[in-house]
């Protein structure tokens, strides 16, 4: 568990689920026990890694999850949600990346290309992500 504060001293809580794999929903691996917190969520953070060698791995991730997520609970599926695709740095990324971003059925909005470690591309997400919530009814932003 972390937070982020922001410049008007909102802060946002975020939890760190372990990837989800195939069949997560069958309890596979610690699937249910990961499928449970993120119900209690206000939005999702998707990470997919995009240096992956197989060029259409990052969105065949990205399915894959919101498929788990689907056989859980339909609802997670109406979770505002934004797609981190990580690992920028990496040689194979710059193509996974367009690939993705060429097959993406959702608004391109949505997608923030970053590397954590270069620090590249991250205040871009953590503003998204604050403007998410604040958009939300019942928005979960603490104020201090």
């Amino acid at each position: 568990l972390g937070f982020i504060e922001y410049e008007d001293y909102s802060r946002i809580y975020l939890a760190d689920i372990p990837g989800i794999i195939e069949n997560a929903h069958k309890n596979k691996g610690l699937g249910l026990a990961f499928l449970r917190h993120i119900e209690r969520t206000h939005a999702l953070v998707f990470v997919i890694d995009s240096s992956q060698e197989e060029r259409e791995s990052a969105l065949q991730d990205f399915f894959i999850l919101r498929q788990e997520l689907e056989q859980y609970s339909p609802a997670l599926l109406q979770k505002p949600f934004v797609v981190v695709l990580n690992k920028l740095d990496k040689e194979e990324a710059p193509l996974a990346i367009e690939l993705f971003k060429k097959s993406f059925p959702f608004s391109q909005g949505l997608i923030f290309s970053i590397s954590c470690h270069h620090y590249v591309g991250i205040e871009p997400l953590k503003k998204a992500i604050h403007s998410l919530l604040k958009e939300q009814k019942g928005s979960p932003l603490c104020s201090f």
